[in-house]
């Protein structure tokens, strides 16, 4: 069993939500158009696993190792009606046999290529550097090199980066919400033809419009291997930007702040990558901070961000067909987040755009959401 590293705060931030909540994993759903060989694709898995140490690890105390137990593929069949909100999606990944689980899933008479991925051992961009190299295999292409030995942390100390305070999250008073009954999550689908200009602006203005305060802050991941000539690593490297919305405010401004957001690096604080003495309590401490601090400010109905805005750029889905198998979408679902009552994960490819939408079940009413994934598709319009 190969030594990795030690996890970083956040990637025990992470490990700590699911134990507690829910499950934390970034999924990725690609519906089949052919799949010729089972047996090819599950041994392409783990060829592509095998080729960069740090892919699939497992998680003992505090630190990654390599899992030495292959990537079984399985096959499943949804029988509930609502494919995006079975149960299917609420399963767990068990971090002490390894951190990818990969499906063949059959809905009717749709199929689906389903690949899991615990956020404690990689973030979304990271997913996809794996996905690509999968594609690169199965294509007959060489596969990229790289590792799992960087942390948020490391690289941010390795950059000029501000040692500016973090201003203080606000207690955000959403319009419509209801108390939290169980942390389920719940999932819809936007699609629409086209890519739209400021995609992640115009969504962050539909998510503060939900909310009676005058300002509210939006939470936008932003991929720090942009800061890294090298760009060859997966894990956990992204860190947030956080977006102030007026409600004033209208899209050229809430782009403008982005850019500027991006342009001046505000992502590169180092207290973002760590929580004082957070990775020092025991776990059982952990548990009890994390519930009554989430506890505290759902019975009070305020959220310290009004939505989480993930956007992971385009998807290469012609490399996607080969004699293996043939994808004909693509779809990443984020977990939810209990800081805020929405998270989007954006992905565009062949002039197409699909944004996951992910919240909590029972928090809003099927009414609410479905008038807010109606200005969400919207959106789509206004090219």
């Amino acid at each position: 069993m190969k030594y990795i590293r030690k996890i970083s705060c956040n990637e025990l931030l992470y490990a700590d939500m699911q134990e507690v909540f829910h499950a934390y994993a970034s999924q990725y759903v690609m519906k089949i158009k052919a799949l010729k060989n089972k047996e090819a694709l599950e041994r392409a898995i783990n060829e592509a696993v095998q080729f960069n140490s740090g892919t699939n690890v497992l998680l003992k105390g505090k630190s990654f190792y390599d899992a030495e137990k292959p990537i079984e593929l399985k096959s499943i069949r949804i029988t509930e009606n609502d494919f995006w909100n079975s149960s299917f999606f609420e399963e767990k990944i068990d971090l002490n046999s390894g951190s990818i689980l990969a499906y063949l899933v059959t809905h009717r008479k749709d199929k689906y290529f389903v690949l899991k991925i615990s956020h404690t051992a990689m973030d979304g961009k990271g997913g996809l550097l794996f996905i690509n190299n999968l594609f690169h295999h199965l294509n007959g292409e060489p596969m990229e090199h790289y590792d799992n030995l960087l942390t948020d942390r490391q690289l941010v100390k390795s950059l000029p980066h501000c040692s500016k305070i973090e201003p203080k999250m606000p207690k955000l008073q959403p319009k419509n919400s209801r108390h939290v009954k169980s942390y389920t999550q719940a999932r819809r689908v936007i699609c629409f033809k086209g890519y739209t200009n400021s995609l992640v602006a115009k969504i962050s203005k539909v998510f503060a419009e939900e909310f009676k305060d005058d300002s509210v802050k939006i939470m936008v991941p932003s991929d720090l291997r942009r800061h890294d000539r090298a760009n060859k690593h997966c894990g956990n490297l992204v860190l947030p930007i956080m977006l102030k919305i007026d409600k004033t405010d209208n899209i050229p401004t809430i782009n403008g702040r982005l850019l500027m957001g991006l342009k001046n690096r505000d992502e590169l604080n180092i207290k973002n990558t760590s929580y004082f003495c957070y990775q020092y309590l025991p776990k059982r401490i952990r548990h009890l901070v994390m519930r009554t601090t989430v506890s505290y400010a759902e019975k009070r109905r305020r959220f310290s961000i009004a939505g989480v805005v993930t956007y992971l750029g385009k998807i290469p889905i012609e490399k996607m067909q080969n004699d293996i198998i043939q994808i004909s979408d693509f779809i990443s679902i984020p977990p939810a987040e209990p800081l805020g009552p929405f998270i989007t994960s954006i992905v565009e490819y062949s002039n197409e755009t699909r944004i996951a939408l992910c919240y909590y079940k029972g928090q809003y009413t099927e009414k609410y959401i479905d008038r807010l994934c109606e200005k969400l598709k919207e959106i789509g319009n206004e090219k």
